[in-house]
């Protein structure tokens, strides 16, 4: 992203996009991991939503793929960026669906209703520097 930004608002608009992208990927990592290489927190996540051992490494993987891609369009392709967090959007949607549908109490949504407010904001954010 930069080199597009044409003042002083306009900076701080793609350094807070940078910096929410960058947290993201973090994020992104850390959950990609923890499923790919079957942690056990992360089983017992898996075993409570049931969702079958290979579909959670596979969303693992794509987790690992889209913190990549965030991470490489935050700074060179920003609509490979925009797509990365969108895409980490619709698992955190998916994984609020399987939540409500295991009977989790509402308070293990809070964080994940963050995180997808944390990539729609920053789909949004680069989208918005990039024009």
């Amino acid at each position: 992203m930069s080199g597009r930004s044409t003042g002083c608002q306009n900076d701080h608009v793609e350094w807070v996009a940078t910096f929410l992208a960058l947290a993201l990927a973090v994020v992104m990592i850390m959950f990609g991991l923890a499923k790919v290489q079957r942690l056990p927190a992360s089983l017992q996540i898996r075993d409570r939503l049931q969702v079958s051992a290979p579909i959670w490494t596979v969303w693992g993987a794509l987790d690992l793929v889209a913190a990549g891609a965030l991470t490489v369009g935050v700074f060179a392709i920003p609509g490979l960026a925009i797509a990365a967090a969108l895409v980490f959007a619709i698992t955190m949607v998916a994984l609020l669906v399987l939540q409500l549908r295991a009977g989790d109490p509402p308070s293990f949504a809070v964080p994940v209703v963050l995180l997808i407010v944390a990539a729609a904001l920053t789909a949004f954010l680069v989208a918005s520097v990039t024009n």
